[in-house]
């Protein structure tokens, strides 16, 4: 698994691919802290990961387009389906690569933290932890998902267009849920909204049950990603 992940990880920044991500990623998050923080004098660094959460939505199809379907689509897979390595190693090495990417970029933002306290103001350490754990367990479920998606197909434009329309729908549950008359229907569709599962972390409150949301959206896509490349195995 590590030397899947070495190699994928060097993959990112041996294509434009990582550096687009990465420059937009930062480039966004630049401009979300001027306008949302310092040109309002807010300390509140939860409204910039909320922003960020959104951004997340219409980078993460880039970043994970190509996981899988270049590979199919170069044939290489082949050489990954009969090598030792087990199945299981060979997409969480991927996932692991595309989500310490993401995490990187995400750490730098850590000096917006730096510069709110230079300028006086204090942040509470809990609602900073609480939104950079969040926005983590966001982008991993999301990186999962586009990962999946990746292996169906082997056209990235594809997997890119599929992973924003799925993305979107996540976006939109929670309006759904409001529009929903039946309210057991309507929990059922909240409990799917990433972003209600994130709204506990941005306030700084640490809620098992969000956590656990996150993590089975992982290990839940990871193990259909698996399963997908099984049954490609042994046709």
């Amino acid at each position: 698994m590590l030397a899947i992940f070495k190699r994928e990880f060097k993959g990112y920044f041996t294509s434009p691919i990582g550096f687009i991500f990465v420059g937009i990623f930062l480039f966004m998050a630049g401009l979300y802290f001027y306008v949302g923080n310092l040109a309002t004098n807010s300390a509140d660094i939860g409204s910039l990961f909320r922003q960020l959460t959104f951004v997340l939505m219409f980078l993460t199809p880039i970043h994970t387009m190509r996981l899988l379907s270049e590979e199919r689509r170069a044939k290489l897979d082949q050489l990954l389906l009969t090598s030792p390595v087990s199945i299981l190693s060979i997409v969480f090495g991927k996932f692991l690569a595309a989500f310490a990417v993401l995490a990187a970029a995400a750490g730098v933002t850590v000096l917006y933290t730096i510069i709110f306290f230079a300028l006086g103001a204090h942040p509470s350490f809990a609602q900073i932890i609480g939104n950079y754990v969040g926005f983590l367990l966001m982008a991993g479920s999301f990186i999962a998902i586009g990962l999946f998606i990746s292996s169906l197909t082997v056209n990235q434009v594809v997997a890119a267009v599929v992973s924003y329309a799925t993305f979107f729908f996540l976006l939109i549950t929670g309006w759904l849920a409001s529009k929903t008359q039946d309210p057991n229907t309507a929990k059922v569709i909240e409990y799917l909204s990433p972003n209600s599962h994130y709204r506990n972390f941005s306030l700084g409150i640490f809620n098992v049950a969000d956590a656990v949301y996150y993590l089975s959206m992982i290990a839940l896509f990871v193990f259909l990603t698996v399963r997908v490349i099984e049954k490609r195995r042994w046709s």
